[in-house]
Parts: C-alpha cells; structure tokens; sequence
C-alpha cells in the first residue's frame, strides 16, 4: 500500500517547485540548458501525470492540443491539480490491476499501487532534472527531503 505519508509528500515537495518556477522570468523558464528547458521539463510531468489517469479513466479532454498552447501558470495550475488527484488516487486505491498499452509494444498488467507509485517515482526523477536546470541558472532550489516533510508537517 502507497503510505499516505509518501502521497501527501509527493504534493508537499512538488508545490515547493511550482512556487519557485512560478516566480521565475519567462526567459529563464524556456531558457535551453544542456538540451533541456523547465518548461519542457514541468510539461512533461503534467503529460505523464495526465497518462496516468487517461490510462485509468479513459477520459481524454483534448489535453494535448491544450499542452502544446498552455502557458507557464497554465501548466503549474495544471500540474498541481494532477498531483491532488494522485493523492486522492494513492489514497483509495483500488486492489485491482491496470492495463499499461503506453510503455512497450506488448501491453501489460500492472497493481494498481505500482501504477501510481510509479507516477510519484517518475515526478521526483524530473524534479531532480529541474533541481540542476534552476542551479544552473542561479536559483535556490528548495529542500525537499522527505525529513523535512515531516520537519514541516
């Protein structure tokens, strides 16, 4: 079972980087660094967060036509809404599998738990990608230790 603990510090940790990212200038925001940008970065958290629930829902509200025209708040708005639905998700889980058709060419069946786990370890994987990018251009990047969840909390 996803502990609530580790939900809840999925959404902790991911508002602290919203916060920060929000504050940046739009320049810094779509500057390319080593091949990558944070806006391309905090698109592509909301992409897979939104597979995650395109993939159990079905429902499909013409995201991608939305991402390619959304804007920075747009996308952080987006972003934190997707994390409060993972948490509601992690939090009521059901004890069934899920069909996964995205990832290989052979779909597979996976828990329903490591379904979602897996949306909370790819997050924190990109947050480490952000962390780098806003070092580089001269941002503190926020702690976001699971202890100092708990610190906070």
């Amino acid at each position: 079972m996803i502990s609530k603990n580790l939900a809840e510090y999925h959404v902790w940790s991911c508002k602290k980087y919203r916060e920060l990212i929000a504050s940046i200038p739009e320049e810094d925001y779509t500057k390319v660094i080593n091949n990558r940008t944070i806006e391309g970065i905090t698109s592509h958290i909301v992409a897979a967060l939104f597979t995650c629930f395109y993939t159990i829902e079905g429902s499909d509200d013409k995201f991608w036509e939305w991402l390619e025209e959304a804007t920075m708040k747009q996308i952080l708005e987006r972003w934190q809404e997707l994390d409060i639905r993972l948490l509601k998700l992690a939090l009521a889980l059901p004890t069934d599998s899920v069909n996964v058709p995205h990832v290989s060419e052979t779909p597979f069946s996976l828990a329903s738990e490591d379904f979602v786990m897996q949306y909370i370890l790819h997050t924190i994987h990109h947050r480490g990608q952000l962390s780098l990018l806003l070092r580089d251009l001269g941002y503190d990047v926020p702690g976001t230790d699971y202890l100092h969840f708990f610190a906070e909390k």
